[in-house]
């Protein structure tokens, strides 16, 4: 909706051409908003200079404006690092079977936001550990950890060709 309401504050007149730039907008500002709540509240976590790989993740993240281009390597980091804090976050609480069922469906899509803007959300400790009660930063450095870790191989090399185009614009 907000992509909607961007796209018609710049036409006057809708025309055929205005009506297939708006179905075909790439660019989610809810997940480029979601972004910066998560890049926010790990400004001063250290698991973003844990190694080169955290921090190539975390350059291309600040860089990203919620484009989905299909060679674009940020909304696959993000959507990593999405699907982590979503399972970090519920999957305890859930059980497998209803986690599965809510992260299939599109009720996750539109909690998921509200309930990474909510600090002090009961969600974010995972009741499986007795000794410690987890933040929700604690949930968002455990995911972008993962996320990072989570790309090797082919898409490491495209994240590093990604950020040769970033360091040289």
């Amino acid at each position: 909706m907000k992509s909607m309401t961007r796209l018609h504050k710049r036409e006057a007149i809708w025309s055929v051409e205005s009506t297939k730039k708006m179905n075909t907008d790439r660019i989610s500002m809810v997940f480029a908003e979601v972004t910066a709540e998560i890049l926010n509240t790990l400004k001063a976590d250290r698991i973003l200079q844990s190694s080169s790989t955290h921090e190539k993740a975390l350059k291309i993240l600040q860089h990203w404006n919620g484009d989905h281009q299909i060679t674009d390597v940020a909304p696959t980091i993000f959507s990593m690092l999405l699907s982590y804090i979503m399972e970090n976050t519920m999957a305890d609480e859930l059980g497998d079977d209803d986690y599965t069922a809510l992260n299939s469906s599109h009720l996750m899509k539109r909690t998921l936001p509200v309930i990474i803007k909510n600090d002090p959300s009961l969600w974010w400790d995972d009741i499986q550990t007795e000794a410690v009660k987890e933040t929700r930063q604690m949930i968002f450095a455990r995911s972008f950890d993962q996320a990072a870790l989570f790309n090797t191989g082919k898409f490491r090399k495209q994240m590093m060709n990604r950020e040769e185009i970033i360091n040289s614009g």
